[in-house]
């Protein structure tokens, strides 16, 4: 296995110069979402050869407002409701509709696809330099698509601030049984008013998950983990992941100005930052 993964991270070599990575995408199968579960999520007519297609930023438009989702109005969790029930609504042989897009992330973060070009090499861009370019694509056209289904190109996706004080319980819109947004199969155990546990380290008996201890303990993990301990860069962004074929759907350069993709962030405070721990 070790010697399967050093291969693996080698850069592709073609007549002297490191290729960027790209999806065979005629060459889907089964895979695993965790050692125990095998999953098949290839698409419809995958074995059909699909052109690529280079990204294009879209003209100007209001810039969409991501809000911290403990922060949210009534006015839009109804909104943002609306718009996922359609989602979930679509047939599966519209690739607009939710279990299209969820089976989108299984196929490039649990190994289906081949690498162009080096058969028998999965793709999987986790824990890789293309983690981060690669969600912030797919949650910039899973939010398009919600705005556009119910004709609101303003529609702006919350995010989950779980690493502040305020932030760092489930929202309480998540774990309304009658809505959307609730899957039967979560861990009900992390539910509120349960504080999440950023570093995974307690147990059920454990007081933390009272709430202030928790919520310090999280704070000093995150002061940890982005202050302190991110020295180098691949502690953060991930090891260098260089394979395959030069054309790609979207390259990385496209993903670095969030201006241009016509989103920001409502700016919070982050106390871990100053929050640095005791020996």
């Amino acid at each position: 296995m070790l010697e399967k993964l050093q291969q693996w991270r080698k850069p592709f070599n073609n007549g002297g110069k490191n290729l960027a990575i790209g999806p065979n995408l005629t060459a889907c199968h089964s895979s695993y979402g965790r050692p125990d579960l095998l999953v098949y999520c290839c698409p419809p007519g995958f074995q059909t050869p699909v052109p690529f297609t280079d990204f294009k930023f879209p003209d100007p438009s209001p810039v969409r407002v991501r809000r911290p989702a403990h922060l949210l109005n009534e006015s839009f969790i109804a909104k943002y409701n609306k718009a996922l029930s359609i989602m979930k609504s679509l047939p599966y042989d519209d690739p607009r509709s939710f279990l299209r897009q969820a089976n989108l992330h299984c196929q490039f973060c649990t190994g289906a696809y081949e690498m162009l070009n080096r058969s028998g090499s999965e793709l999987n861009i986790h824990r890789t330099w293309m983690f981060f370019p690669w969600h912030r694509m797919m949650i910039y056209f899973h939010e398009r698509i919600l705005g556009s289904l119910i004709g609101d190109d303003t529609f702006a996706l919350p995010f989950w601030a779980w690493d502040i004080p305020d932030g760092m319980t489930i929202p309480d819109f998540y774990v309304d049984e009658s809505s959307p947004f609730f899957h039967s199969q979560r861990d009900f155990s992390h539910f509120p008013p349960r504080v999440a546990d950023l570093d995974y380290s307690a147990d059920d008996n454990d007081p933390r998950f009272d709430g202030k201890e928790q919520t310090e303990t999280n704070l000093a993990f995150m002061y940890n983990r982005m202050v302190s301990g991110a020295k180098k860069t691949e502690l953060f962004m991930g090891c260098t992941y260089k394979a395959g074929d030069k054309n790609l759907k979207i390259k990385v350069k496209d993903v670095l100005d969030i201006t241009k993709l016509g989103y920001s962030y409502e700016e919070v405070d982050r106390p871990w930052l100053n929050h640095r721990p005791p020996p």
